[in-house]
């Protein structure tokens, strides 16, 4: 009987023990986040992960602070916030930190235009107007957006196309990044 009894506290300590242990497992690994920090480059690889896993607040939190952070990798992160918040629908911010990558020349519009993150924001005017509004990469250097209201008129002579572009008409609106184009009747 003392046998068993010395037998089952043993265990019960065992136990005990193992869940300290997986406890403490845990918190130091939380305690190792908090403290130690990471260098700039690992978290913006982190951040990416977590965009592609579709852990899109995550990625969002991780990034945000190191957009307001002048130095060598902000406009990397200011696209990666504007992926993540892209994938939230949150435009105002996508439109906030594309602005700073635009900027930068971390990208250009004719690659957002095809960046999966912004499907579902891609004719909202305001992402429309910031790409738009930029120059684009062409074989001649800086071709540059147009808008014009006019009706249509007669066939002009063909002259080069520039790579984005915003055509209105009393019939639709159509925008041109590259070889997308996106119409939307008026």
């Amino acid at each position: 009987m003392a046998v068993q009894r010395n037998l089952a506290s043993t265990l019960l300590c065992v136990v005990l023990a193992s869940l300290s242990l997986t406890a403490c497992d845990q918190l130091r690994d939380k305690l190792a986040s908090v403290i130690g920090s990471k260098s700039p480059e690992e978290t913006l690889v982190s951040v990416r992960g977590k965009i592609e896993n579709g852990q899109y607040k995550e990625a969002k939190a991780e990034a945000e602070p190191y957009v307001n952070k002048p130095g060598p990798r902000q406009a990397e992160f200011a696209l990666a916030a504007a992926q993540a918040c892209g994938n939230l629908g949150e435009i105002s911010l996508v439109v906030d930190y594309l602005a700073i990558a635009l900027k930068a020349g971390a990208v250009n519009s004719d690659a957002l235009m095809v960046d999966r993150n912004f499907e579902s924001i891609r004719t909202d005017i305001r992402f429309v107007s910031l790409l738009t509004g930029q120059s684009s990469t062409t074989s001649a250097g800086n071709a540059t957006a147009t808008a014009t209201q006019a009706a249509p008129s007669a066939p002009a002579a063909k002259t080069a196309e520039p790579a984005t572009a915003i055509r209105m008409d009393s019939q639709a609106i159509e925008v041109k990044a590259g070889s997308i184009s996106i119409k939307l009747p008026n």
